[in-house]
């Protein structure tokens, strides 16, 4: 065997052997009769044979924080905050996959899902994913333009979950959906009851197909514009009572959001708004509670002072967590500095954050928080 068939057979050998754990292999062996292997690096290192394709991606995120103000503890600390590994692609014609796992988690399974997708008009995904909740939860963690989301996006997503999504698009992206039904545990965790949680979103592109990330860091001439809106329902257990008299009872929880998105040469700028109803006891034979009304949201904006390599923004994020209850809000004011020296796939963030946290009856509690984060992708 001369030196250039055994490169060929070992590359055949790795690919065959990554295709295998992927789910892949035997339909590979099938199609390794006919087709020829191509192989190269497109946002990530990909193998594709005819209609199969598996791409590999990852990037890291290493974070110093120092944190100080009324209440909180000082800190000043290093962490991993993200090392994430990416397989996705195609296991035959129209029939896609994806598996997402973070090593620097305590739980590192993220995504992993299946996805038929015979027209763009219609697509089947099953498995765990993000539910459609939320234009800022949806942008991928290494598209984001602050260290981390809003405290509006955390207070009232809904999480990755496990469950099944029809998703699709009309009017080449000008008019997109997502609909499914899921568990509602969260992600990597069993049903805790016999209730489902449903989501739904709709988003309109009047000007064109709008990807979901936050930095225009394309600078494209031509203005995007996204308007969205989606809701989530489901049931919770939650614990009632206090003391001694404590029981695990139902709550019925109803989340409707709204989004506007614009970007236009190298100017980004994204505002969600969140309202949220949570049914407080459902005991039988108790008098029920009064249902909890919350509400947020936030407004950010970015622009490259230098095209692709300089972002300056800023954003503002509120929460209140019950709105029939005066001074008990919770505010963010973030302002950040972002270099690219590759795109996202390499490229240094730095962010400071004010976080006012306001009480009845009591002073209002400053932190101040600043951070700095270096992201590095393969």
């Amino acid at each position: 065997m001369g030196i250039g068939n055994a490169k060929v057979w070992l590359r055949e050998l790795v690919i065959s052997v990554v295709l295998v754990v992927c789910g892949l292999g035997p339909v590979a062996v099938i199609a390794g009769e006919a087709e020829e292997v191509t192989s190269g690096y497109d946002n990530g290192f990909y193998f594709q044979r005819g209609d199969q394709k598996l791409k590999v991606y990852g990037y890291i995120q290493t974070l110093w924080t120092a944190e100080f103000g009324d209440e909180s503890l000082d800190s000043n600390e290093f962490m991993v905050k993200r090392g994430r590994l990416l397989l996705s692609g195609n296991m035959v014609k129209d029939l896609g996959f994806k598996m997402h796992v973070d090593f620097a988690a305590s739980r590192p399974l993220l995504d992993y899902f299946v996805d038929y997708v015979p027209t763009k008009a219609f697509g089947l995904r099953a498995g765990q994913f993000k539910t459609p909740l939320g234009r800022q939860f949806l942008c991928s963690a290494a598209e984001k333009q602050f260290v981390d989301d809003t405290i509006s996006t955390s207070e009232f997503k809904a999480d990755r979950d496990i469950g099944l999504m029809a998703h699709g698009e009309f009017s080449t992206g000008k008019v997109e959906y997502q609909a499914g039904v899921f568990n509602g545990s969260g992600k990597n965790a069993r049903q805790d009851n016999t209730d489902l949680l449903y989501v739904a979103r709709l988003a309109l592109n009047p000007l064109g197909r709008m990807k979901i990330t936050e930095s225009d860091l394309t600078g494209g001439m031509d203005p995007l514009l996204s308007i969205a809106v989606s809701t989530a329902y489901n049931t919770l257990l939650q614990e009632a009572g206090s003391g001694n008299d404590v029981s695990t009872v139902e709550a019925k929880r109803w989340i409707l959001s709204g989004e506007l998105a614009f970007q236009w040469a190298g100017l980004s700028a994204t505002s969600e708004v969140f309202w949220r109803l949570s049914d407080q006891l459902r005991v039988p034979g108790a008098i029920d509670e009064a249902d909890l009304a919350a509400m947020g949201g936030h407004v950010q904006a970015g622009y490259f002072v230098i095209p692709s390599s300089l972002e300056l923004g800023a954003r503002a994020a509120l929460v209140r967590p019950d709105s029939a209850v005066h001074n008990n809000d919770l505010t963010e004011f973030g302002f950040l500095a972002g270099w690219f020296f590759g795109g996202h796939q390499l490229k240094l963030q730095a962010d400071y954050t004010v976080l006012v946290d306001e009480e009845p009856g009591a002073d209002a509690v400053t932190d101040h928080r600043v951070r700095l984060q270096l992201q590095a992708a393969f």
